[in-house]
């Protein structure tokens, strides 16, 4: 019974790691923001892997809503424009892709908790695969705007 236990065990802790997309984040960091405004999560993700990675949202427990956004320029004037699971973000193998103000970005919208510098914000990506990324992304001011939706 021991030998069976620990055998399901095992299976089941491969599995996790086998089915977990690859990937390098690099230096993720959200705006500092007071409660009920919004933040923005920038970061540089790498596909490590084999197979492009396809994501198509995001979760946090920190705010009412989540939403990937990319800013354009339309006729002279910068607008956010939320991506969907019929626009997502495709990360071929080998390739990065650069989350930064005034560029592609994770949204945070009606905070629940105020962001404080130095803290951690901790939001999740999801894959079209049903796999989840992990971001712990660290709270500071950073370079660039992204207008007044920030509250920073």
């Amino acid at each position: 019974m021991f030998l069976r236990l620990v055998c399901v065990c095992m299976l089941s802790f491969t599995s996790v790691f086998a089915s977990s997309p690859s990937v390098s984040l690099e230096k993720p960091w959200a705006r500092p923001a007071d409660i009920g405004y919004n933040s923005a999560v920038y970061m540089a993700l790498e596909n490590t892997g084999n197979a492009s990675v396809v994501i198509v949202g995001a979760t946090c427990e920190t705010c009412k809503k989540v939403e990937l956004h990319e800013t354009i320029e339309v006729e002279g004037v910068s607008k956010m424009i939320p991506m969907d699971a019929a626009h997502p973000w495709t990360v071929a193998p080998g390739e990065v892709l650069r989350l930064a103000p005034g560029g592609k970005h994770v949204m945070l919208i009606g905070l629940t908790r105020v962001l404080e510098n130095g803290e951690e914000v901790l939001v999740t990506l999801l894959t079209k695969d049903g796999e989840k990324i992990e971001v712990r992304a660290m709270i500071q001011k950073g370079p660039g705007t992204c207008g007044s939706c920030c509250g920073s």
